[in-house]
């Protein structure tokens, strides 16, 4: 982000006499954003596949599918206009504020979800109810379920849990 920034910063500058050396520097830089790209992505993943997804990671993914795609603008796009970073960046923030598709959303879904599928492997959660259970619980899900409630409480209220409680 902070290269794109620089860019942008000297690109009223890359058309002068003895600065040619921007637009080079520019098509090298977004070349080699693409093996970090790809780190950043596995990152990401790997997060997503063993804690679910939150806000954090939501934006985090989006901004990098953003990256992605002006790496691969400002790359191959010939005659490419850096008015199209803010525009996107803009139409972005619109499209990922809310709705369904929104990260808080799609994070509450995804966390009930990983907790509802663990409760209901412990026989915990059974015909949509916790329901008290006797048998002692490994110290791994027990940490794995204190995270996910406190991760919903914290971050989506009680009221998120409350369908499934009698009171």
């Amino acid at each position: 982000v902070f290269g794109m920034l620089a860019l942008l910063l000297v690109h009223p500058l890359r058309d002068r006499p003895g600065h040619r050396w921007i637009q080079l520097y520019s098509r090298m830089f977004y070349a080699g954003l693409f093996p970090l790209i790809v780190l950043l992505l596995m990152a990401i993943w790997r997060r997503l596949s063993e804690y679910g997804l939150t806000e954090d990671r939501y934006f985090l993914l989006v901004l990098t599918l953003w990256m992605t795609g002006m790496a691969i603008y400002f790359l191959f796009g010939g005659q490419s206009s850096i008015k199209v970073i803010p525009v996107t960046l803009a139409l972005l923030a619109m499209l990922t504020i809310a709705g369904p598709w929104g990260p808080y959303d799609l994070s509450l879904r995804n966390q009930l979800g990983r907790l509802r599928h663990r409760l209901v492997q412990l026989n915990i959660l059974q015909y949509g109810q916790i329901e008290k259970t006797s048998a002692s619980l490994a110290l791994n899900d027990r940490k794995e379920i204190s995270s996910l409630v406190r991760y919903l409480i914290d971050m989506h209220g009680a009221a998120s849990l409350q369908p499934w409680f009698h009171e």
